[in-house]
């Protein structure tokens, strides 16, 4: 292998710390902890509005949680600390005498009201301005602290005499506050929301600590949940991406949710507008990070299970290299092509993917990108390492044009190309990367850029994250880089893909499914509804406006062309399938239907096709139309899957079949559980699996050895299954150092200890 002459091995580069740990987060809820240290973190619990709640012992002067300051009264005494679903502090306390203070236990109910269960060895235990009497040796004592920590409830539990300041047969009880309004200003009725827009829900509270908001359309029969908070923090408004749902009788409704009595309903408004992407059914469960287009007919996703290739226009998917992550794919004709991922992996295929062939190589570390000009020259980026071969991959010489962590490359041709990635950085060459010049603006900082897409050697775009912005950014120049001017998208969103088709047409796809297109170069951009909250990672549309855009979950979205035909066939918005119990139900949407009498629906097991049911159509209309059917599979006999499709009849007797979508039905017991990081120590990225066994909405964050959240990697409804999701601790902004993974999922909970080296 050739090395470059400023590069030294990159083994050399990462920087392994000898780490000393002094906190043990223990998942037993009932513990006494003793010990000497400074301070002593030793519960972490969390309630089900996604707060977390860090308890324990500190025996210095004083104790600082953010804006609050704890004053030690004596001994050691008990911290408790109150963190936000975004790991803001919202409140910080400590109990206290002059004597020791020991949390035993610590919990929290379904609403977030706090319960402590601890020991003291002092005369007078100051709770807030709450006083309890200790007339001997040593005491147990309990209280209880509402969603703000203010002292509901004080007892002592165990004591030769019990003696209370403020207190009623050995309780201290507060009366709350019951004057409380909230009321609904935004939406009215008679308003109109589109399809993939920005709508605003305002209202005025009084003494509301916690809110829910939540969306019906079928006139308040069901609601379905939008957005949850502990704390109001904002304004009274929250701005939410309208979802893909066309009624005349939809509702927003607002409550307290620690009290769902206090609630105000808006009247009715409708939504509509015209879906421009499909969901795609494929079976691929893990996340996706790339799609891309090998030839007209042949595209390509790459994700965490290895990669998957239509070849009908997303009709059908078909697997290779499972087991594998993988991050990005590039062909330079059908036949010859490479794939790249994780832990240095690399594979090249000669016949169109139908073999590949692994590349040994000595680099361990992730590898973003790939880009070849031509059979023998070629290029990787991977952490802060530009990689290049002259022989298709069999070997690869490096450089670090930088220290900052790089997401992205584009070449147009061999000599010219452009990398980016962490604090806005962007680095251009011109030699086939033998020389960096760095391109960054001067003055702001864009965040982390994870995509670039030239057109030409002048015209090309960049899009991230911002930082000194609000949002997500996405960049242009017209200059080969020596400029960069800010098309800020004006949503608080990531942007992770940008893409463009000539000067003019372009399309960029971020967190929760947005998606945005210009017909201008990006002077404009437009939202356009995407069918998905899933965070989509890449968007490619090749020349005849075929296209796809993939992400979390196995998300892929087929791009939907418009069309100026004056026949209006029955048009498929999405298909999918849930299976919950011996239930799988199906759910789809029509955008237009013409001569529509209904569909038939029908199962496969065994390679047998049934018809289960058929569900009435509505002629011809060019409403968006949502229709339900529900299958009892109870005593039906499978293999491990069913397969189903929709037959869609029309009044004439013609018909013609929707895509199939399958549903894995796993006749093995699944139990809960939470594996072990691989690998471990990392840098920067980690997997984790997990596995839930019911149908269930599963949580997965990351905490600090303070007990502090600093990522939410889950939050969503699970079906039964082995999951696996990948955590990206250079994108989370972490330093070195001990972590702590944890999962609630329904009454399972569990937290594993992982480590951050660099």
């Amino acid at each position: 292998m050739t090395t470059g002459a400023t590069a030294s091995n990159p083994t050399e580069v990462l920087k392994i710390h000898n780490l000393f740990f002094f906190i043990f987060v223990l998942l037993t809820l009932k513990m006494s902890i003793y010990a000497q240290d400074d301070y002593l973190g030793n519960i972490i619990v969390s309630d089900s509005l996604d707060n977390t709640y860090v308890a324990g012992n500190f025996s210095r002067s004083a104790l600082t949680f953010g804006d609050f300051v704890l004053n030690n009264f004596g001994g050691s005494d008990i911290f408790l600390a109150k963190y936000n679903s975004n790991g803001k502090i919202t409140w910080a306390k400590n109990i206290g005498g002059n004597n020791d203070e020991k949390i035993i236990s610590m919990d929290v109910d379904y609403n977030g009201n706090v319960s402590i269960s601890a020991s003291s060895l002092s005369k007078i235990i100051n709770i807030d301005n709450v006083q309890l009497n200790n007339n001997s040796t040593g005491i147990v004592f309990n209280t209880e602290l509402n969603t703000t920590g203010k002292v509901s409830l004080a007892k002592i539990e165990k004591s030769d005499a019990n003696n209370f300041s403020k207190s009623l047969n050995g309780f201290y009880q507060v009366s709350e506050n019951d004057d409380t309004t909230l009321t609904l200003i935004s939406p009215q009725t008679g308003d109109n929301w589109k399809v993939g827009t920005k709508g605003v829900v305002k209202w005025n509270s009084q003494n509301i600590n916690s809110l829910l908001i939540e969306l019906s359309t079928d006139n308040g029969y069901s609601w379905e949940k939008i957005y949850k908070s502990s704390s109001l923090d904002f304004e009274n408004q929250y701005q939410l991406i309208i979802p893909n749902t066309s009624s005349d009788s939809c509702l927003i409704r607002i409550s307290d949710y620690n009290n769902s009595n206090i609630s105000d309903t808006s009247g009715l408004f409708t939504i509509s507008g015209k879906l421009f992407w499909e969901v795609q059914q494929n079976g691929y469960n893990s996340v996706l990070r790339n799609v891309y287009y090998s030839d007209a007919s042949t595209c390509w996703a790459v994700g965490y299970n290895g990669l998957i290739k239509t070849t009908d226009k997303g009709e059908t998917w078909t697997s290779k290299l499972e087991g594998y992550g993988l991050l990005d794919i590039y062909f330079i004709n059908s036949n010859i092509g490479w794939t790249v991922g994780f832990n240095g992996t690399i594979f090249k295929t000669t016949n169109g993917g139908n073999d590949w062939e692994p590349l040994d190589n000595e680099f361990n570390f992730h590898f973003e990108k790939v880009y070849f000009a031509d059979e023998n020259n070629g290029y990787i980026l991977g952490n802060n390492f530009f990689l290049k071969s002259n022989d298709g991959g069999v070997s690869w010489s490096f450089k670090q044009p930088t220290d900052h962590i790089l997401q992205t490359m584009f070449f147009i041709n061999e000599d010219t190309g452009w990398i980016a990635g962490n604090e806005g950085v962007i680095l251009k060459t011109t030699d086939a990367g033998s020389t960096w010049i760095y391109q960054q603006m001067n003055g702001t900082d864009y965040g982390t850029l994870t995509s670039l897409f030239f057109i030409d050697e002048n015209t090309g775009w960049a899009s991230g994250s911002g930082l000194d912005v609000n949002g997500g950014v996405i960049l242009k120049t017209t200059n080969g880089g020596i400029n960069w001017n800010l098309q800020h998208s004006g949503y608080n969103r990531f942007i992770y893909s940008v893409f463009f088709n000539n000067s003019s047409s372009g399309w960029a796809a971020g967190d929760e499914g947005i998606m945005f297109r210009t017909h201008s170069g990006g002077s404009d951009w437009e939202l356009q509804g995407s069918g998905t909250f899933a965070d989509l990672y890449s968007v490619n549309i090749e020349s005849n406006q075929n296209g796809f855009s993939v992400g979390n979950d196995g998300t892929i979205l087929k791009y939907i062309k418009d069309s100026n035909s004056t026949i209006l066939p029955v048009e498929l918005a999405t298909f999918s399938v849930a299976y919950k119990g011996n239930n799988i139900e199906l759910k789809w949407i029509t955008a237009t239907e013409v001569n529509n009498k209904g569909f038939e629906i029908e199962r496969k097991t065994d390679n047998l096709w049934k018809t289960i049911g058929f569900v009435s159509g509505k002629g011809t209309n060019t409403n968006t139309n949502k229709y339900y059917f529900v299958d009892n599979i109870k005593n039906v006999s499978y293999n491990g899957s069913i397969v189903y499709r929709l037959k869609q009849v029309d009044y004439d007797g013609t018909y013609k079949y929707s895509n199939e979508v399958v549903v894995r039905v796993n006749s093995n017991p699944v139990e809960y559980s939470l594996m072990q990081n691989y690998p471990n120590p990392f840098n920067p990225s980690t997997v984790i699996k997990y596995s839930v066994s019911e149908n269930t909405h599963v949580i997965l964050k990351i905490f600090d050895v303070l007990g502090r959240e600093v990522s939410t990697l889950l939050d969503e409804e699970k079906t039964v299954g082995k999951y696996t999701i990948n955590f990206n601790a250079a994108q989370a902004g972490l330093s070195s150092g001990t972590y702590f993974y944890t999962i609630k999922a329904g009454n399972f909970f569990q937290t594993k200890k992982m480590l951050l080296l660099k």
